[in-house]
C-alpha cells in the first residue's frame, strides 16, 4: 500500500535501511533496520530516546546492560552517601591528582636514567631503604660529586612533592637531593630547590613540598654528596611528582605530621583502645590522668619535682606511733624522732660540740712558767651567732713535810678583727695552794660579737719548795659550743 493512500494527518510506521533525509515532518516514524530501533522526527531531527517519566516502573536491573550508565548519565549530586555500599569504595577507585614518579623508578633500578660522572655508582639497596638500588657518590670531601636526572617539564608555580632516604657512609658534610628548574631547556639560567640535607650516618628520610619559580618550564632532579666534608654516601627512593592537594590513604600512610594540633579529641577514641603499651614513656602531657598501681616508679620522678605543695599534712614512718614508735615530720613545724644526731648547728637554742680538746689522764706537772697546755678555735663569729666556751678539770697540791707544790691554771681569750689577732684576755685563774684532795673548777663563758676569729686556751705552772712526788693535774677539758640565734 502506498503512502498516499492513507488519509490526511494519519502515517504508517516505515521501515527503513537508513534516517530519511526529506519528507520529514512532524511526527514521522521509522525502524531502522540497523539497529531495530523505533525513531520519530521531533523539533527537526530524529530521536530514540523516551523521557524517563514516560517509562517509570519498565526498566529494570537487568534490562540495564553491563557498563551501560557512564559518568555523563549521571546527574551532579544524584549519589549520595546512603547511595553507596559500606566498602564499596576503595583506594583503588579513587583518583587523587597525578602521583606519577618524575624521576623514573622510585627503587633506583632504571640506572640509565641518571648521569654517572667519576664516583658516581649504583649497588643493592632493600630493607630499610625502600629501593631496591642505591646510588652511591665517593670523591674528595672539598668537592662536590652530582649525578643528573633527566629533564621533565613542569608547570610554573605548580608543586612538586620530593622525597628521598640517604645517609653517610665516611666524613662528616652532607648529601642531598635537588630539582634544578629553568626557563630554558639547556638550564643556562637555573633554581635549585631542595627540601633539607641530611648528615647522618643512619638512614634518613627527608620529604616536603617545593614551588616552580615563575616562568621556569623545565625541571631535572640532581644527586649531591656535599664538598663540606663527606667522602662517602648513598642515596635511595628517590620521588617527585606533582603535589596533589590530597593523596590516597594505605597502610601507614598517616604519621603525626600529617594529623593537625587539637584534630583527634577523646570523644573520637574509643574506650580501652589506648593502653600504656601504645603510648611513649616521654609523650604523656596531661592536667588529669588516670594510672595503674606501681606504674609510676622511681626513676619516673624527676629529682625536686615532689615540692611542699604535694605533702599533705606531714610524712612519717610505716610505724610511726605518737609518742613511742618510728618518725614524722609535720607540715606545721612539729616532728618526732626516736633517737637524733645532728652534724653542724641547730636552731633555736639547741647545741652541738662544735670543738672540743680533753686531756683525760692524770700527770705530773712541775713547770714553772706558763705553759699552754689545749687550745681551740671557733673561726668566724658574727652578731647572729652566740658561743658558750666552757672549761673543766681537777687539781691539787703536793705537799709532804715542808716540801710543797702549788697548782696553778688559767683560761684565757684572743678575738681577731678583721684579720688583725688582740691580745690575750684573762677568763678565769686558780689556784691550788691549800689542799692536797683533789679539787674540781668549772668555768664558762657566752661571746657574741663581729670577729674574723676566736681562740681559748689552757694554761698552767706551779710554785713549789721541794720535789714532792706525785699528779697533780686530771681531766682537764676545754669544749665550745655554738648557738644559732
Amino acid at each position: 500500500m502506498e503512502l498516499s493512500a492513507f488519509a490526511q494527518g494519519i502515517r504508517p510506521v516505515e521501515i527503513v535501511e537508513e534516517l530519511p533525509a526529506s519528507g520529514n515532518a512532524e511526527g514521522r516514524t521509522v525502524v531502522l533496520t540497523t539497529d531495530g530501533k523505533l525513531y520519530r522526527y521531533h523539533d527537526g531531527d530524529w530521536t530514540a530516546a523516551v523521557a524517563a517519566g514516560d517509562v517509570a516502573g519498565q526498566i529494570t536491573a537487568n534490562q540495564i546492560a553491563a557498563n551501560a550508565v557512564t559518568a555523563g548519565k549521571i546527574a551532579a549530586g544524584a549519589v549520595s552517601a546512603s547511595e553507596i555500599a559500606a566498602g564499596a569504595i576503595v583506594a583503588s577507585r579513587l583518583a587523587v591528582g597525578d602521583i606519577t614518579n618524575l624521576v623514573g623508578t622510585a627503587d633506583m633500578t632504571d640506572e640509565d636514567y641518571w648521569s654517572q660522572p667519576a664516583g658516581v655508582s649504583f649497588q643493592n639497596g632493600g630493607g630499610a631503604w625502600q629501593s631496591a638500588r642505591l646510588v652511591r657518590l665517593q670523591g674528595d670531601g672539598a668537592a662536590y660529586v652530582v649525578s643528573v636526572g633527566q629533564t621533565f617539564e613542569v608547570e610554573p608555580g605548580s608543586s612538586l612533592y620530593l622525597s628521598y632516604n640517604a645517609r653517610i657512609v665516611s666524613g662528616t658534610g652532607s648529601v642531598f637531593v635537588d630539582v634544578q628548574t629553568s626557563a630554558s631547556a639547556d638550564f643556562s639560567s637555573s633554581s635549585f630547590l631542595n627540601v633539607g640535607t641530611v648528615t647522618s650516618t643512619s638512614i634518613t628520610n627527608r620529604a616536603g613540598t617545593i614551588t616552580v619559580p615563575a616562568g621556569h618550564r623545565y625541571a631535572r632532579v640532581r644527586l649531591i654528596k656535599g664538598n663540606n666534608g663527606s667522602t662517602d654516601c648513598f642515596i635511595g627512593k628517590v620521588v617527585c611528582r606533582v603535589a596533589a592537594g590530597g593523596e590516597l590513604i594505605v597502610d601507614g600512610a598517616i604519621t603525626a605530621g600529617k594529623i593537625a594540633a587539637g584534630t583527634i579529641t577523646g570523644d573520637r577514641l574509643v574506650a580501652g583502645t589506648i593502653t600504656g603499651g601504645l603510648l611513649a614513656a616521654s609523650g604523656i602531657i596531661t592536667s588529669a590522668a588516670q594510672i595503674g598501681n606501681a606504674v609510676v616508679t622511681n626513676a619516673k620522678i624527676a629529682n625536686a619535682a615532689v615540692t611542699n605543695a604535694k605533702i599533705s599534712g606531714a610524712i612519717q614512718s610505716d610505724n610511726f606511733s605518737s609518742g613511742s614508735a618510728g618518725w614524722q615530720i609535720n607540715k606545721n613545724g612539729n616532728a618526732q624522732f626516736n633517737n637524733l644526731i645532728v652534724r653542724g648547728s641547730l636552731v633555736v637554742g639547741a647545741v652541738s660540740d662544735i670543738e672540743q680538746q680533753y686531756l683525760s689522764s692524770d700527770y705530773r706537772w712541775t713547770n714553772t712558767g706558763w705553759t699552754t697546755r689545749a687550745t681551740i678555735t671557733l673561726g668566724a663569729v658574727d652578731p647572729t651567732d652566740l658561743w658558750q666556751m666552757h672549761f673543766t678539770g681537777q687539781m691539787r697540791r703536793l705537799a709532804s713535810g715542808t716540801e710543797w707544790i702549788n697548782a696553778e691554771i688559767a683560761v684565757e681569750r684572743r678575738v681577731q678583727i678583721s684579720g688583725t689577732w688582740q691580745g690575750w684576755d684573762s677568763v678565769t685563774y686558780h689556784n691550788n695552794n691549800w689542799t692536797t684532795a683533789w679539787h674540781h673548777y668549772n668555768e664558762s663563758e657566752s661571746i657574741s660579737g663581729d670577729f674574723t676569729n676566736v681562740q681559748y686556751r689552757v694554761q698552767q705552772k706551779v710554785q713549789w719548795n721541794g720535789d714532792v712526788a706525785g699528779n697533780n693535774y686530771r681531766r682537764i677539758a676545754l669544749s665550745a659550743r655554738k648557738i644559732t640565734r
